[in-house]
Parts: structure tokens; sequence; C-alpha cells
């Protein structure tokens, strides 16, 4: 409804108020549809890394696809453990020790023949098979060194070796180190590295 031009001195301020009341919410308006432009302009990026986040991720899926674990006959790990760890103070916090094999073929049995702990050094300290372990498909064999059983110096280490009658996948190595005193305590976990393999 349009406004008188002119109607005195009261109507002069009463339609000078309505214009700034029309330009207050117009201006409201702009504001208002600052957000909504804002999100749209969110949820465009936000699609954007999505997308670039899925191709990405199937190229890596597909480079992981490619780096399937190796088939072999024989190999050796090397595994590093840890009999203590320092501790800011300047003193030391001894640890057990555990590595753990996981037969990860599906179909192939695997035969672990040497389990070794060795110290800082590089010297046997420990030798946890008298004789061969088989492992059946998917199955997992565990090896404990307690706390304080075997002194190693601060950078022990683990060697396995295993084989096969046929090709299988090369199975995972972990290990977990874990101690503590009183209501403190620290683990962490290590993973072995293949150092010599046979086809």
């Amino acid at each position: 409804m349009p406004y008188p031009a002119r109607l005195g001195i009261a109507g002069e301020a009463i339609e000078m108020t309505m214009d700034h009341d029309r330009v207050h919410d117009r201006d409201q308006a702009r504001k208002d549809a600052r957000p909504r432009h804002t999100m749209r302009r969110s949820v465009r990026l936000l699609l954007a890394a999505t997308i670039a986040t899925a191709a990405l991720g199937g190229a890596h899926g597909q480079d992981m696809a490619s780096a399937l674990p190796a088939r072999a006959s024989f190999e050796k790990i090397f595994m590093a453990a840890f009999s203590h760890v320092l501790t800011p103070q300047g003193g030391s916090q001894p640890l057990a020790s555990t590595m753990v094999v996981h037969n990860v073929d599906p179909a192939i049995e695997i035969t672990v023949s040497t389990a070794d702990y060795l110290d800082q050094n590089g010297n046997p300290v420990k030798s946890f098979l008298k004789t061969p372990i088989k492992l059946a498909p998917r199955a997992s064999h565990a090896f404990l060194v307690k706390v304080n059983e075997q002194p190693a110096g601060f950078s022990a280490r683990f060697v396995l070796e295993w084989s096969a009658d046929e090709q299988a996948l090369s199975p995972i190595l972990q290990g977990v180190m874990i101690g503590g005193a009183g209501t403190q305590g620290i683990s962490f976990t290590t993973v072995g590295r293949v150092v010599e393999r046979r086809p």
C-alpha cells in the first residue's frame, strides 16, 4: 500500500520511520540470507571433499589390493622388542614382551621352526622352541618374555622362521610390550619385518 507523499510534520515522521523500517528489514533479510549462502557453499565444499576422498580412497584401495601379503615357502622375520623403557626421571620401567605370529593364509598350514629372543647386541637369550610347531590356517601362537625374566638390554628383538610345503601368505608378526607400577602403566606394539624370503 503506497504511503502518502506528505502528511504534515507528524506524517513525515511516520513516513521516515516506515522507510527506516523497510531498510532495516531489507538489511536483515540480507543478513539472514548469508548463513544460507554460507551453508550452501559449505555443503558444496563438503561434497567436493567427499568425492575427492572417495577417489583417493579408491586409488588407495587399489594400491592395498595390489600390495597383498607376499607368498613364500620360507621366511625369516625380525621384530623389535623392549625389555624396558626409559622414564623422564632418568630411571627405567621394565616390560613384559609378547610375540604373536598369525597364520593369515586361509588354506595352508605353516611350520614355525625358530622363535628366538635376542639381546640388544644380537646375542641369543632365549629359544622358545625345542621342536617346530605347526599353525593351522588362520591360527595364531604367542611367545611371552615376562618382566625381568631375561635381561636383554634396552632394545631386544625376536627372530622367527617359518616354512610351508607350498607357497603360503606371509604371516603377520606382532609384538606387545606392557608394564607398569602402581596405578600407572605403559603398553605399545611393534610389527615384524621380513629379512629373508624364499619363494
